[in-house]
């Protein structure tokens, strides 16, 4: 099978043999990450010990870091014994604690907007961006909440 991961240089021949040709670009999860906007992962456990932390107010400070992984161990095995909560790595995780943590609509539309407000677009979205003015990209799919692209 032929590898489709090719070296920068190869990259800029070949994108300038084709250039009449119209591309698609299809970003996926992640894509936006180098712009410092969280992952899916990032929010869910964020939203985890936001909920952890609201049902559990004295353990605000101890528990403040979603990233460390002694306290995503202890908000999972809090949640577990809830009983009430999709399973680690569930796929209903994200729809679900997105709605736990935020049941009112506009105030999920309000967290999405916190994350990215200020976020500049990495090298990657600048390099698409020029693609598109070239018309070398002329259209581009994503299922992020950004608006980077």
């Amino acid at each position: 099978m032929q590898s489709l991961l090719i070296e920068y240089d190869a990259f800029i021949r070949s994108i300038k043999v084709n250039t009449n040709t119209a591309h698609a670009l299809l970003l996926g999860a992640g894509a936006s990450v180098s712009s410092n906007i969280p992952s899916a992962t990032d929010c869910i456990w964020e939203w985890k010990k936001d909920i952890f932390v609201t049902k559990n107010p004295q353990n605000a400070d101890r528990f403040a870091n979603h990233r460390d992984e002694q306290v995503r161990q202890y908000i999972q095995r809090w949640l577990d014994n809830e009983g009430s909560f999709p399973a680690l790595d569930d796929v209903t995780e994200y729809s679900y604690y997105a709605q736990k943590a935020y049941p009112i609509g506009g105030d999920r539309q309000s967290y999405f907007e916190s994350i990215i407000e200020g976020k500049k677009p990495a090298v990657g979205y600048q390099m698409m961006c020029l693609l598109a003015q070239s018309e070398i990209i002329r259209s581009v799919w994503t299922t992020n909440f950004d608006n980077l692209a």
